[in-house]
């Protein structure tokens, strides 16, 4: 994956893409950048992607400055 260094392997890779307003487009992948989860749309809330069980993940893409971490 483009621009991701040796992430640890207990990390997510959260691409956020913007759609407008608080909605963003998202799709998960490992460390190894196989998709877990396909794109989705989402309205992005404080609690967008705690189900997901991860301790660590990494958001990246345009847009990341809509979700506050």
């Amino acid at each position: 994956m483009l621009g991701v260094h040796h992430p640890e392997h207990s990390t997510l890779i959260i691409p956020l893409i913007d759609a407008r307003r608080m909605d963003v487009y998202a799709a998960v992948f490992d460390a190894r950048g196989q998709m877990m989860a396909p794109i989705t749309f989402q309205t992005l809330s404080d609690d967008s992607f705690n189900d997901l069980g991860y301790k660590k993940i990494a958001f990246c893409g345009n847009g990341l400055t809509k979700y506050k971490v």
